[in-house]
Formats: structure tokens, sequence, C-alpha cells
């Protein structure tokens, strides 16, 4: 591999964000968050908005949208069953 074609990859690969903040460090600030919990997805597009490209973004929107409409579908299950029960 020729030294030029060396720098090109290493150009293409991301650069690392030094204040980049990890999952773990904000479990570790918000201790009743999990990885089932929306806003520990939505605490980490905030901290990390300036260090994540569009395709990450994009990921982690959709990841969001999907644990927060299963925790709709669970709400509404709670719903159901309480008032099922409420009227016997």
């Amino acid at each position: 591999m020729a030294d030029l074609e060396i720098i090109n990859k290493m150009n293409k690969v991301e650069k690392v964000c030094p204040n980049k903040t990890s999952f773990e460090e904000i479990i570790c600030q918000v201790p009743m968050l999990t990885y089932e919990d929306a806003m520990l997805y939505e605490l980490y597009l905030s901290f990390n908005k300036d260090c994540i490209g569009d395709e990450e973004r994009n990921k982690l929107k959709n990841i969001i949208e999907t644990l927060k409409f299963n925790r709709m579908i669970d709400i509404k299950k709670n719903v159901d069953f309480l008032t099922r029960h409420e009227r016997e």
C-alpha cells in the first residue's frame, strides 16, 4: 500500500470527539436510566450534538421513536387492565 493510500484511508476514519459523552457516563449521572429508556438516547443526542454525524443521529432518532412507541403500548395495556378490573 502506497503512503498516499494510507493517508487517504486515515482521513476517512471518523474523528473521535474528545468531549463525547458515553451512554455509561450518562447512566452514572442519572442512575434511574436504562438502555430501554428513550430519555437516555435523547440526552446522548443533546450532549453530543456536535460530535455525531447524520447517520448516527438518524439511527438514534429511530431508536427513540421505537422506544416511545413501545412505551405507549405498555401504558395502553396497563390502562386497559386497570379499567377492566375497576369494573369488577
